[in-house]
This record gives structure tokens, C-alpha cells and sequence, in this order.
């Protein structure tokens, strides 16, 4: 007689609090539809409408320098629906160009109830949040860029 066990899921996850952002939205556990996958049970899991929309940005940089601020962080905060704010970096520390998402400075998590304010408040957010950095050669912003999002 012959037995199989499993011993090891190779499929990791999506990182930087995705697991939780869809678990929020659609209210499914990723985990448990990766362990029923690979033990062979089915998945039992429909489709269902987000019950909210999320979108996840972290904050980098495309040159070095010193941060000087966290420009139009207040104003963003005082629009409404930022759930989750991480930074990393204080205004007078050394700042890193962007060379793997390891040279983040933290991240921010947004959310609405509607997907055309989840789109209008990120909009409005990469418009106007930044890392400003002391003058250099150039008066060039770093960036705040969208690395995910969930709708």
C-alpha cells in the first residue's frame, strides 16, 4: 500500500501585507486556498465584490541624499483613508537611491469604499507626497510609487 504526505508548498505568498489587504477586500484566507491546493482538496472559495478597495505605496527614492521632509504627508492624512502609515526615515537622515525594494523607506496603506476613491486618493497621493531631499546637483523629487494594490 502506498501513502503520499506532503512535505513541503513551495508557492510563497505575496509580500508587503498583500495577504492582508485581500483577506480585508474580498474576506478570503490566501493561505488556507494555497494548503488546499496543494494537498488536493478543493477550493471552496467564490468570488465575491470587494467589500473595500486598498492600494499599497512605499516610499523610495531615485537619488541620494539627506530627507529634508515627508512633503504633503499631513494633507494626506487629513483627506481620510490612510489605514496604515510605516516610515523608516527621519527628516536629516542619509537617503539611498532605489536599487532593490530593500532602499524603501517605509510604506502607507490607503483605502475607500469605492474603487473610483481608492483610484482619486492614489491619483491625488503620487501627485502630491514625496520625499524631499536636500539640494544636490539637481532639485530632482524622489518618488512615491505604487508597488501594489488591491481593488
Amino acid at each position: 500500500m502506498c501513502s503520499s504526505d506532503l512535505i513541503e508548498c513551495t508557492s510563497r505568498p505575496p509580500g508587503q501585507h498583500m495577504v492582508e489587504l485581500m483577506h480585508r477586500s474580498y474576506g478570503f484566507d490566501l493561505m488556507d486556498i494555497s494548503i488546499s491546493l496543494a494537498t488536493g482538496e478543493p477550493v471552496t472559495q467564490q468570488p465575491t465584490p470587494p467589500r473595500k478597495h486598498y492600494a499599497l505605496f512605499g516610499f523610495y527614492s531615485m537619488r541620494d541624499g539627506i530627507l529634508r521632509e515627508v512633503r504633503g504627508l499631513e494633507e494626506l492624512q487629513a483627506r481620510g483613508g490612510v489605514s496604515h502609515l510605516f516610515l523608516t526615515a527621519k527628516p536629516g537622515d542619509q537617503i539611498r537611491s532605489l536599487s532593490t525594494f530593500r532602499e524603501k523607506y517605509g510604506f502607507m496603506v490607503i483605502e475607500d469604499d469605492t474603487a473610483l476613491g481608492m483610484r482619486e486618493k492614489a491619483d491625488w497621493m503620487r501627485e502630491n507626497v514625496f520625499l524631499e531631499l536636500e539640494p544636490e546637483e539637481s532639485e530632482e523629487e524622489a518618488l512615491v510609487s505604487q508597488s501594489a494594490g488591491v481593488s
